[in-house]
């Protein structure tokens, strides 16, 4: 069986005081600590000011309210029948967000027109609206077949392969708002705003004629664009700007208007993470870890301040802590590197200066996609081992683990593995002030009180069980997707 690994990258930040604890939340309000409106919360990094959650939880214990979602299928192995039974809606993915009193979800079908965004009430779960998004120009070759009763995927440039990612459908990205919009992407490639009463405000395509990677058979469009297997990053929110990683680059759009502000090129890939925004010295880097590299950008020009090449991700988003930034990518080798980095002009890394630099490795046989949480100077991060012939949904249920990593005199090392089985690798961990790490979806879950000998709390099971999404976090609040509702779980 061929395994995935996990590996954590640290970068140390050399002639600087180190990253400030907490980075430039993304909405205009930076005290509006109540609001989770982006992927990941206001940080981009998990962590959450709240309190008072609820350690247990089950289908009749302190769930404050459920809302029924869309109908969500989660196995890669799909058939035809089962697509033309649901509702309307497909992808499981798309995590929550809260903004104010309200709630945002998206939401894709099964064909290009079914991209929808809701809106919650925070208070009670009662649906406020539902707009439907008209899509972009990239189709899926894998739904289309799978519609088509077809099995076998046509590339452009070589023969035809089996179908693979059926199940990840349309919608991949969280939104996110910058407390007066909220902007939302989906995989035919278009970003949209809207307003808070679900107008339109603008949309823009993603996709440009130039993206042609070596063909992978996944999207294809008229003009004969080839994209990779979904557009996995998240928009986010700087300022007056709302930044989206796509598969050629990077690329800034003024809030208010849609108009391209900038674009960051990068090295053709699939780009899955999304990025953070963290404060080094006075001023504010966006870190973005690619298909290929870790680098660090200016978000108001993007401008790149460094970069380290030859680090391969998946999906994860990199946090950071104290003067370092941690960032999981698989491979052949699993391995933890310290590198300086000058702040203040561009500085590449090359691979060769990786093996000079790099002193230390541990290796350790899982996978994940989800994203780690820092809580008092240890990186939490979920691995979970299953047969890589298959999607998370085939994830082993006697297998999972908690790892923490902690750094000790300029070198990081394992200070505890808390075995957790059966919990979905692609969710992203969130913790809370009073030291409680999530790791939250609709199925299993569990609440894990931090410290160098984590203590399981809580174990628990809404059995709406859903691959992808992450929690989101307001005050008392967790707000969790299921395959079926929408969950918020809180002390009544």
């Amino acid at each position: 069986m061929k395994i995935r690994v996990l590996a954590t990258i640290l970068l140390t930040i050399t002639g600087v005081a180190g990253f400030a604890q907490g980075a430039v939340p993304d909405v205009k309000d930076p005290a509006a600590q109540h609001d989770w409106p982006r992927f990941r919360g206001p940080n981009g990094d998990g962590v959450s000011t709240a309190t008072g959650i609820p350690t247990t939880w089950s289908k009749d214990q302190n769930v404050l309210w459920k809302t029924d979602l869309p109908k969500t299928l989660i196995h890669e192995n799909v058939t035809r029948k089962q697509l033309e039974d649901l509702p309307n809606a497909y992808d499981p993915w798309s995590s929550p967000i809260i903004v104010g009193d309200k709630v945002f979800l998206a939401s894709a079908g099964i064909k290009v027109d079914e991209h929808k965004l809701f809106c919650f009430n925070l208070a009670d779960g009662k649906q406020l609206w539902e707009k439907q998004i008209p899509p972009g120009p990239i189709v899926s070759l894998q739904m289309s077949n799978l519609l088509d009763n077809v099995d076998w995927v046509k590339t452009k440039d070589g023969p035809p392969r089996k179908s693979t990612h059926t199940a990840i459908g349309y919608s991949i990205a969280t939104p996110c708002s910058d407390g007066e919009r909220v902007f939302v992407t989906f995989s035919t490639y278009v970003l949209t705003a809207l307003d808070f009463q679900g107008n339109i405000l603008w949309q823009r395509s993603l996709a440009k004629t130039t993206d042609k990677p070596p063909s992978s058979g996944h999207y294809a469009k008229e003009t004969g664009v080839n994209l990779g297997i979904c557009l996995g990053a998240s928009p986010i929110v700087y300022k007056d700007t709302v930044i989206q990683v796509c598969e050629s680059s990077i690329r800034a759009f003024d809030c208010k208007t849609g108009d391209l502000k900038y674009e960051i090129p990068l090295t053709f890939g699939e780009q899955w993470a999304t990025p953070i925004l963290v404060t080094l010295k006075d001023k504010t880097v966006m870190i973005n870890h690619s298909s290929r590299t870790l680098a660090g950008y200016d978000p108001e020009n993007g401008k790149k301040i460094f970069w380290a090449g030859n680090i391969w991700n998946y999906g994860a988003s990199p946090v950071y802590d104290d003067g370092y930034v941690f960032g999981i990518f698989g491979g052949a080798v699993c391995t933890m590197f310290a590198l300086p980095v000058d702040a203040n002009s561009a500085n590449d890394i090359l691979a060769n200066r990786f093996k000079k630099t790099a002193d230390f490795s541990t290796k350790m046989p899982a996978f994940t996609e989800g994203s780690p949480v820092v809580f008092d100077h240890i990186v939490y991060q979920y691995v979970n081992n299953y047969n890589q012939g298959g999607l998370p949904a085939k994830i082993q249920p006697d297998k999972g683990m908690l790892v923490g990593l902690k750094r000790t005199a300029g070198s990081p090392e394992i200070v505890s593995q808390t075995p957790l089985p059966g919990v979905s690798n692609w969710a992203s961990l969130v913790a809370t002030a009073d030291g409680y790490i999530y790791v939250a979806t609709g199925g299993k879950s569990y609440v894990i009180k931090a410290g160098p000998k984590p203590e399981i709390v809580g174990v628990n099971d809404l059995n709406d069980y859903n691959i992808g999404p992450s929690p989101a976090v307001t005050d008392g609040k967790l707000i969790i997707r299921g395959s079926t509702k929408l969950w918020c779980i809180g002390k009544p």
